[in-house]
């Protein structure tokens, strides 16, 4: 699995070619496709041979590999801070991007201090805290 993020904040523009896609809205796989990222967003997905490129852009093969939308976990309850490393980064693994927490079992302030200290890590939701 490829994780994308940090290779893309690196360059102003990275394209990955003849990918595979995987949608959401339909139930297919879209073929040999490219995707152009651009500061970290994807701004385009078309033919590689219909893509803008320049020398600084960075081409990566996606031959054989699929790309999908990132997963949501929405109903998570973290564990121990012990053990919270390698959470954390077994959610990345996965595909998961995006963690809402509904229970700790250490206090939820704690966890969140704990956890902006970790470099991998889906963007994560805290429960309303008060």
């Amino acid at each position: 699995m490829l994780s994308l993020t940090s290779v893309a904040q690196n360059y102003p523009t990275l394209i990955i070619k003849d990918i595979s896609i995987i949608p959401m809205t339909e139930n297919k796989v879209i073929s040999k496709k490219s995707i152009v990222i651009t500061n970290g967003t994807i701004v385009d997905i078309n033919d590689f041979d219909k893509l803008k490129k320049d020398k600084y852009t960075k081409i990566i093969d996606g031959t054989n590999q699929f790309v999908l939308p990132s997963l949501a976990e929405m109903h998570s309850h973290l564990t121990e801070k012990e053990k919270l490393d390698t959470l954390l980064t077994s959610y990345v693994a996965a595909g998961v991007t995006r963690l809402r927490v509904m229970f700790s079992s250490e206090p939820v302030l704690k966890m969140k201090e704990l956890i902006s200290l970790k470099t991998i890590k889906p963007k994560i939701y805290y429960p309303y805290l008060l």
